[in-house]
């Protein structure tokens, strides 16, 4: 964030409030970050007076995944997930934009998986909902640690599974839309 120009070839696009780049390690074939320029740690340091900017990382979020949608061809493209883990791993707070496909090579254990399925993803209007309604956003750390073993269950199906590649060829082979959580 502090020297942006250093950082061009990630950078998709940024305005006065946010960068957008591409995830170092993506998870699906279509993988960003929403970045604010405001140092915000965490979904846990949010208050009432960031709705205005979640809003906005949420506007920004969608245009980007109009792009995507224009870029991957009509019908290519099965829908995004838009939101925050409740417990991130990179300690500044950034909006994740990512396809329902989880096609990857950095898709490699249960952790990766499970920390974009919900409960532990956190939807983009759900957080600012709550935020709305609470004045902050509570995470139970332990609950959602737990959430990070849970098992390998299909976002299609409900399949659990039970190893990553076993979890890979199902989701090539499965037609199914995409059951749990919001997709955009």
């Amino acid at each position: 964030m502090e020297d942006a120009k250093k950082h061009q070839e990630v950078i998709l696009m940024q305005d006065a409030s946010c960068l957008v780049i591409y995830d170092a390690y993506p998870k699906a074939r279509f993988h960003l970050l929403v970045l604010p320029k405001e140092k915000v740690m965490s979904i846990s340091e949010l208050r009432s007076h960031h709705l205005p900017l979640l809003r906005h990382l949420h506007r920004v979020a969608m245009h980007v995944v109009s792009c995507l949608r224009t870029q991957a061809g009509a019908g290519k493209c099965e829908g995004f997930r838009v939101g925050y883990h409740s417990v991130p791993s990179l300690k500044l707070l950034h909006l994740h934009v990512i396809s329902a496909d989880f096609d990857s090579a950095c898709l490699k254990n249960k952790k990766h998986w499970n920390s974009f399925q919900p409960p532990f993803f956190l939807d983009s209007v759900h957080v600012q909902e709550r935020l709305a309604a609470q004045g902050t956003i509570d995470v139970d750390r332990q609950e959602a640690e737990a959430m990070l073993k849970a098992p390998l269950t299909s976002h299609r199906t409900s399949e659990v599974l039970k190893t990553i590649p076993a979890l890979k060829e199902h989701l090539t082979k499965s037609k199914q839309p995409v059951s749990t959580g919001v997709l955009y």
